[in-house]
């Protein structure tokens, strides 16, 4: 994913490789994690997408509705079709499938940041373009 879209040199893949797996380890051991994978259906060992779901202690905000309320929020991350399934549904099937476990575990909000060729997906589940900034410690 990060290659994609021009943020990760390659030389640096190995890297990101070993810190995701240990980071993935330890939420998905914490229940903080969820993940979802698509595959063909004659072949199980064949990811061909998946997407995950980064459950966290959100504090009281105002919603969109206007009223008030706390809780969990989901950050959606790790979204990513191999090139020679993309726009066949898999990422839908499977943010669908993301959205309904937010919904059941009645999260307060969904967020996530959106490559540009995924933001058409995201625009027709519902998701909004926000105010967010982002400043990083070097």
């Amino acid at each position: 994913m990060f290659r994609d879209i021009g943020t990760l040199e390659e030389p640096r893949h190995g890297d990101m490789r070993e810190q995701a797996l240990e980071w993935t380890r330890r939420v998905m051991d914490t229940g903080d994690y969820l993940g979802w994978f698509a595959h063909p259906v004659d072949e199980p060992d064949n990811i061909i997408s998946g997407a995950g779901v980064l459950l966290r202690e959100a504090p009281p905000t105002v919603t969109t509705a206007g009223t008030v309320r706390g809780g969990v929020q989901a950050l959606v991350i790790n979204v990513f079709t191999e090139p020679e399934w993309r726009h066949k549904g898999a990422a839908r099937l499977l943010m669908v499938a993301l959205l309904e476990e937010c919904q059941r575990r009645d999260v307060m909000n969904v967020v996530l940041h959106a490559a540009p060729n995924g933001r058409h997906l995201y625009e027709t589940l519902g998701f909004v373009p926000t105010t967010e900034m982002r400043l990083e410690n070097r």
